[in-house]
């Protein structure tokens, strides 16, 4: 089943490299297989066209000669059998314990999770009906802290980010990961990359900052 796919990742890489100047090379696919961590070539188009690695984790590894990039972080769902098949977090949309997911079924048995929401998933769910599963989170994993992006836009005032930062870091004991934010003409927009335990933490910090005076739209964003 993976054969079908596997075409359609060979030609997104491609694509990728010519938009960073590059052509596919034998030494060009050993760098990208030893820092994703994979054996095999087909293996590693088959992960692209699900969206498990993605464009911009490639272009990181063509760019650092000196540092391999590790695999995007697994996060267990729950099974239904004890001994059931190992599922990972699709990088294309990062959905996030408490988010409506859909998951695919992969020719090594291993199952990625998106949100229902990813146009990746659409696609492939279009495509591949055969392959979908209804997986649900569990309890377990709620421990664990998940990247997610907001995106932020306003009039800009002083203590602004001082408030915003305080609220997120200090009382919702979040951690921010990185912060982007510019101003021009009395206006600001930027985005804010933290780590949340699960979509009710997120759905929370939206809320106060939407109430923050000078913040007009506050959503969350793909990474």
């Amino acid at each position: 089943q993976s054969e079908t796919l596997i075409p359609d990742g060979a030609s997104l890489f491609s694509d990728i490299l010519r938009a960073s100047g590059q052509k596919v090379t034998n030494d060009i696919l050993k760098k990208i297989l030893l820092a994703t961590q994979l054996s095999y070539v087909d293996e590693l188009y088959f992960r692209i066209a699900i969206g498990l690695v993605d464009p911009e984790q490639i272009v990181s590894i063509l760019t650092n000669k000196d540092s391999a990039v590790a695999p995007k972080s697994n996060f267990l769902v729950r099974s239904k059998s004890k001994n059931g098949p190992s599922y990972l977090i699709a990088s294309c949309c990062c959905p996030i314990p408490g988010d409506p997911v859909i998951g695919f079924k992969s020719a090594d048995g291993s199952i990625t999770i998106h949100k229902k929401t990813c146009k990746v998933a659409e696609d492939i769910a279009a495509k591949h009906g055969e392959w979908v599963v209804v997986p649900q989170w569990d309890t377990a994993v709620m421990s664990a802290s998940f990247p997610v992006r907001i995106t932020l836009k306003g009039i800009d005032r002083v203590g602004l980010l001082s408030d915003i930062s305080h609220y997120i870091s200090l009382i919702m004991g979040v951690n921010i990961r990185r912060l982007n934010i510019g101003t021009q003409d009395g206006l600001f927009d930027g985005y804010i990359e933290m780590s949340v335990n699960d979509r009710s933490v997120l759905d929370k910090i939206l809320e106060k900052l939407s109430s923050i005076e000078g913040i007009q739209s506050v959503v969350r964003t793909d990474m």
